[in-house]
């Protein structure tokens, strides 16, 4: 995809929509045409009397929203004025809602596209319909393509059922069944869509077999660039604009954004210069959702009482000292109950859609106190996309809170009357004041029996992680390397040396003690090295007349010795596996190994099998050894993908699962395949053998088998054969597993990179704390610093608060690298980091670049 979106990433009061308004008029007095859409109808009219009264008779200017056209009329007058309006400059303005879902747009190419605020980019729905599905399923394809991946499969009507649907969207006698779907059938049926659903939750329900707790259909929407595509220019104005959902999406399906130069220009500011004015002021000191609202906490004068209550009588307290007129908002259900706290005080609601509220600018007082957070689930879906729950809650919440502050004074640069927020966390007031320098921030002053340690001034806790561009931009060459392998190993001669390049000098030579996907340092994985890319160009040239499948059987698990053999595909060999398993061995030990990896001895004089000698690699195997997980989870969890499970000799929890591939792999793209299948298991809750949360049941997949070097017994009865199974998974629906596909969509995260900058109150804290740190000091602060990370919710600062505690431990405590990985592993107890972040730590605090920092913290003391 080519496609160029302009932005304007504007602070709030800079001025944007002035701005934009000054470039739409320059643009219709030469004759161009613009259209701005607007998230509100408020909006809409403010602007429409900004254009009447700058514009004069200059520029026409036509309104389209349901206060000025008929009922339900609006697209049709949209596109009917487009389609017959003669030449010469105009602007037009509209609703997000109106633009977004406009059927069709005459000659777009002779327009320039203008939307105010980031429209809503991504939509996630849970629909309960474990009985009554077929309603929706009846007429919607689900299908495996170039937009989905391996969790999430697109979504799309049949074209019988196109009519079908539509009446659910018209619904003229208002069925309320109807009414349910609509949302979600909307969306299937409009071209500027893409709609997906979880495939476990999926075909669970059609076949009534789902995964245990799941009883509903899991949809998401996301809003495709093509909605801007084919416009004369297309912008996006917005701010925080690289921190939205829609920018990152959008990146990942391969836009180009670039600022609009010419807006940009206009801005009257790019960066608050008014944070000596704000004081921020927070009372929870973890992650804020309606769960913590209800929260018991105890008082300091030892009553009881939730966590919201607490939070609102402090905040009227503080509110009344002020004596000021006061400002509020909550969620729809607690607004009321907000009102009824603050009767007495000044104090007036604000729309809980606050774009474009700019009446209150009198006011320097405010409360902003929801809880606004997607459902679980959908913080799982947007991290298939590299979006993790911070970025999420970022977005969705903190970035509201701050549109929220800026319905007060603090939008008028011009005003000098000191402002007060409160906001419900500390975690969102330290994000906002990233963007006020110089603001001051403070815990609120809750009287709870155990209060947080207070951190003031302007300056928080920081953490500078990869941008949003630069994740992708990784995420790609990470993705290019392992689709050259694959390519090159699947390909005819001819065509191998223009795939090399991308290989050369970095094919995966080695295991370390690693991990695939979260915590799951009992894995091994590998890492890069140097080894002779030509030797693998020329071994694959060899196997390139391999028309079958190779596969190796030992007697022994030490044996040096194999016999080759060559099946012709997937289902022969499949067969041969189902012939193995009626057979009865009188040992584990007696029984036959084999593999599908093909080996080549001379690449490496040093071993016969080792991973410098693997040639190529088809198919998956795993080994679950005596876990929790029953053997008909993986199965659900990919529905699609043909594989077969069967017991092991020793039966009970023990179980082998083998997926045949589509294609041949290397060590790279064999890691980039199994690192995804671990992900999606540990999304479903199971989680590893050394996993320190012994709560949570293991999947027990044997971590020392990922190495494609590995051997696996054969089928065989298990010692007591009330154990034995052989389940072949091979509904129609069932294909093999595309390592191409896999690989191209791949769901893995980018490790974060970690950096972490005390501020003078913590500064002079853990100075203190150093000058102890020695015998049972020490030791009592490691578990200190360990229970303050592990206190981190998720979506609260989770990775910034991993690389605090390796800091804390390193430079605080004196514990060396080669140590800190032991300590790191045991106190990840709610783990989301993988080998890649602990490495990336070892080589930030390796580098010695806080040393200079940390001396000067010990010196000023």
């Amino acid at each position: 995809m080519n496609q160029k979106v302009f932005y304007v990433d504007a602070a709030c009061g800079g001025g944007k929509t002035t701005a934009a308004v000054g470039d739409a008029i320059d643009k219709a007095e030469r004759g161009e045409r613009v259209l701005m859409a607007f998230p509100s109808i408020q909006l809409v009219a403010e602007t429409h009397r900004r254009l009447t009264e700058a514009a004069g008779d200059r520029s026409r200017v036509h309104r389209f929203d349901s206060d000025t056209q008929r009922p339900g009329q609006v697209k049709n007058a949209l596109v009917e004025h487009l389609k017959h309006f003669g030449d010469g400059g105009q602007i037009v303005l509209t609703t997000h809602a109106s633009f977004l879902t406009l059927p069709y747009f005459h000659q777009r190419e002779d327009w320039h596209v203008v939307i105010d605020e980031i429209p809503a980019g991504h939509e996630g729905f849970q629909l309960n319909l474990a009985e009554e599905h077929r309603v929706l399923t009846d007429h919607i394809a689900v299908v495996e393509d170039g937009l989905s991946n391996p969790i999430y499969h697109s979504v799309y009507a049949t074209p019988g059922g196109q009519t079908r649907l539509a009446a659910y969207v018209e619904n003229p006698r208002q069925d309320e069944v109807w009414q349910y779907v609509s949302p979600v059938v909307e969306r299937i049926l409009h071209p500027d869509w893409h709609v997906v659903v979880e495939t476990s939750s999926y075909y669970g329900i059609l076949d009534h077999d789902g995964l245990e707790g799941r009883d509903s259909l899991l949809i998401y929407a996301d809003l495709k660039p093509s909605v801007l595509a084919g416009f004369r220019s297309a912008t996006i104005m917005g701010a925080w604009f690289e921190r939205s959902i829609l920018y990152r999406l959008w990146l990942r399906q391969g836009v180009e954004f670039e600022v609009h130069d010419g807006i940009s220009s206009r801005l009257l500011f790019r960066q608050h210069t008014n944070g000596s004015r704000l004081r921020l002021l927070w009372g929870f000191d973890g992650f804020w959702s309606k769960r913590a609202k209800d929260r018991e906490v105890e008082l300091l004068d030892g009553s009881k009482t939730t966590m919201w209550n607490a939070l609102v009588a402090t905040t009227r307290q503080r509110f009344a000292d002020l004596g000021k007129p006061v400002l509020f908002v909550d969620n729809k259900d607690r607004q009321n109950a907000l009102a009824h706290a603050f009767m007495g005080l000044d104090a007036t609601p604000i729309p809980h859609s606050p774009y474009g509220h700019n009446q209150y600018q009198d006011r320097h007082v405010i409360a902003i106190l929801p809880a606004l957070n997607p459902p679980p689930h959908e913080f799982g879906y947007l991290e298939s996309f590299g979006i993790n729950a911070e970025d999420v809650r970022g977005w969705v919440y903190q970035q509201w809170v701050y549109q929220a502050m800026n319905r007060t004074s603090l939008r008028n640069r011009d005003a000098t009357e000191p402002v007060t927020v409160v906001v419900a966390d500390r975690d969102t007031a330290e994000k906002i004041a990233e963007v006020y320098p110089g603001c001051t921030v403070e815990p609120l002053g809750i009287p709870l029996k155990a209060e947080p340690e207070p951190n003031r001034g302007g300056r928080p806790r920081k953490v500078q992680v990869l941008s949003g561009a630069e994740r992708e931009r990784r995420r790609r060459e990470r993705i290019a390397i392992s689709r050259a392998e694959v390519e090159l190993l699947n390909s005819e001669a001819a065509g191998h040396m223009d795939l090399l390049q991308p290989l050369r000098g970095d094919v995966v030579t080695k295991t370390t003690k690693g991990s695939i996907g979260g915590f799951r340092h009992d894995m091994v994985g590998v890492v890069a090295g140097t080894s002779p890319v030509a030797d693998l160009l020329g071994s694959a040239s060899i196997q390139a007349g391999l028309r079958g499948i190779e596969v190796s059987v030992f007697a022994s698990i030490y044996s040096t010795e194999r016999e080759r053999t060559t099946v012709a595909d997937a289902e022969s060999f499949i067969a041969q596996l189902k012939a193995c398993h009626r057979q009865t061995v009188d040992s584990k030990q007696a029984n036959v190994l084999a593999n599908t990896t093909v080996f080549d001895p001379d690449l490496d004089p040093e071993t016969d099998r080792g991973l410098r000698n693997i040639v190529h690699i088809w198919g998956i195997w795993l080994d679950i050894d005596d876990g929790q997980m029953p053997p008909d989870v993986i199965p659900k969890l990919l529905p699609t993908t043909r594989m077969v499970v069967y017991n092991s000799y020793s039966g009970g929890n023990s179980y082998r699962v083998f997926i045949p591939t589509q294609q041949r792999m290397h060590v790279r793209s064999y890691r980039e395949v199994v690192q995804q299948i671990v992900q999606i298991v540990e999304a479903a809750g199971y989680v590893g053998a050394k996993h320190p949360d012994t709560n949570r049941p293991r999947h027990g997949i044997d971590a020392s088998k990922f190495t494609p070097c590995s051997l696996f017994y054969l089928p065989c009865l298990a010692r007591n054969p009330a154990d034995s199974f052989f389940h072949d998974y091979n509904q129609a629906r069932r294909r093999l597993l595309n390592v191409e596909a896999w690989i191209e969509r791949s769901i893995l995260r980018e490790p974060e990179e970690f950096a972490w900058i005390p501020n003078e109150v913590e500064a002079e804290v853990l100075r203190q704390q150093a000058v102890e740190a020695v015998g049972d000091r020490r030791a009592e602060l490691v578990h200190r610093y360990a229970g303050e990370y592990q206190g981190i919710p998720d979506g609260a600062g989770r990775h910034q608060g991993f690389f605090r505690l390796a800091w804390k431990l390193h430079y605080v405590c004196g514990i060396g690298l080669s140590d800190l990985d032991w300590y790191m592993r045991s106190a990840d107890t709610v783990p989301h980091h993988t080998d890649a972040d602990l490495k990336s730590i070892q080589k930030s605090l390796a580098s010695e670049r806080y040393a200079p920092v940390w001396r000067s913290m010990r010196n000023a003391a």
